[in-house]
C-alpha cells in the first residue's frame, strides 16, 4: 500500500486528510486572465474511446524525458533509475526476454533525452511498455495481453498529448532546479508504504493528471499535500517545495497553489504531528513488513528530521 491508498482507505489516515478544507479558490493558473477550475473548458486532447490508465503512465515516462531534453538535464539514463525495472526484475523469470527489450526501450528513451534523436513511433511504444510495466509494479496487475501489448488507440492519444505538450514547452523551462521523479527519504517512504512525486520544478511540486475532465477534486490537494508533508520529513531533501501544482495535458492547464496558502488555512504543525502519531505505532498495520528494529530506526529519523528546528513546514510559522 502506498501514501495514495493510504490517504483513500485507512480509516485513521483518510480521516485526518478528510479535515483538510476546500482550497479551491486558493489555486491560480499560469493563465493570469483564466480560472483555475472553469465551468467547462474547452478539452485540446480528446479520446473516442475510454482512456487506459496505461497513458497516463505512459505520457509521465515520456514528459520526463521531454523535460530533461528541453532543459539539456539529463536525470534518468540509468535503466534502474525508472520505477518501470522493478517490474522487469519481477517479470524477468517467466519473461527471460524482457531485460534485453527494457534495455532497447530505456537506450531509445536516452538518445531522445539527449537529442541524439527525435519523437519517433518506437519511442512512443516503448513509453507505453514502460507504461505497462509501471502499472504491473504499482498494481500487480497485468494488462490484457502483457506488459509488452501495445494498443494502437494509445499509441495515437499518446501521440497527441505529446503534440499539445510541445507547444506548451514554456511551462517546462526550468530557471533554477529540476528534479523529475522526486523521491523521499528511505524511512519515510518505508512507514507509508511508498511514494513518489512526478516533477519537481522551480519549488513547485506538479502531479501529472491525464484525465478526460478538468474539475476540482479535493483528492488533488490531499495527495499533493500528502508529497508535501513526505518531503519535509527527508533528510536533505531535493530542493524546497514553495507551490504544489497539476499539470492536465488534455486541457494544456497547468494551477497551482502555494504552500504559504495551504499553512494559512491549516495548522500544518498539529496536522503533521497527528500524522506521525499514526504512522510511528508499534501497531501501524501498513508498516507491518518491516522488521521492529528497523521500524524503530525509521521512526527515529523521521521524527529528528521534524523536530529539527529548520523543517520546512516549521519555518512556515515563524
Amino acid at each position: 500500500m502506498s501514501l495514495t491508498s493510504l490517504i483513500l482507505y485507512h480509516p485513521e489516515i483518510k480521516a485526518l486528510f478528510a479535515t483538510i478544507p476546500n482550497m479551491k479558490a486558493s489555486f491560480a493558473s499560469t493563465d493570469s486572465e483564466e480560472l483555475p477550475f472553469p465551468p467547462s473548458p474547452p478539452i485540446v486532447v480528446s479520446r473516442a474511446s475510454r482512456a487506459t490508465s496505461i497513458i497516463g503512465h505512459a505520457y509521465d515516462y515520456w514528459l520526463r524525458a521531454y523535460i530533461q531534453r528541453i532543459n539539456d538535464c539529463p536525470q534518468e539514463l540509468y535503466e534502474d533509475s525508472l520505477a518501470a525495472s522493478f517490474a522487469v526484475q519481477m517479470l524477468a523469470g517467466p519473461m527471460p526476454s524482457l531485460p534485453e527489450t527494457y534495455r532497447q526501450i530505456v537506450d531509445r528513451r536516452n538518445a531522445y533525452i539527449t537529442k541524439a534523436c527525435d519523437v519517433t513511433p518506437g519511442l512512443i511504444q516503448g513509453a507505453i511498455v514502460l507504461g505497462n510495466l509501471d502499472q504491473y509494479y504499482r498494481s500487480g496487475q497485468l494488462v490484457e495481453g502483457g506488459v509488452l501489448q501495445v494498443n494502437e488507440a494509445d499509441v495515437e492519444d499518446l501521440q497527441r498529448l505529446i503534440q499539445e505538450t510541445e507547444s506548451h514547452s514554456s511551462l517546462f523551462l526550468a530557471q533554477n532546479s529540476l528534479v523529475c521523479n522526486p523521491c523521499f527519504g528511505e524511512a519515510i517512504t518505508q512507514l507509508v508504504g511508498g511514494a513518489d512525486g512526478d516533477l519537481l520544478m522551480d519549488g513547485m511540486l506538479i502531479d501529472i493528471k491525464v484525465e478526460s475532465a478538468f474539475k476540482w477534486k479535493i483528492a488533488y490537494l490531499r495527495q499533493l499535500l500528502g508529497y508535501w508533508i513526505l518531503s519535509c520529513l527527508t533528510p536533505r531533501f531535493e530542493g524546497e517545495i514553495e507551490h504544489l501544482a497539476i499539470w492536465n495535458p488534455r486541457y494544456c492547464r497547468l494551477v497551482y497553489i502555494p504552500v504559504q496558502e495551504v499553512c494559512r488555512s491549516i495548522n500544518m504543525v498539529e496536522f503533521v504531528d497527528a500524522f506521525l502519531n499514526i504512522i510511528c505505532l508499534p501497531g501501524f498495520d501498513m508498516a507491518s513488513h518491516i522488521l521492529n528494529r528497523d521500524k524503530q530506526r525509521f521512526v527515529e529519523e523521521v521524527l529528528q528530521v521534524w523536530q529539527s528546528t529548520d523543517n520546512p513546514i516549521r519555518r512556515q510559522y515563524r
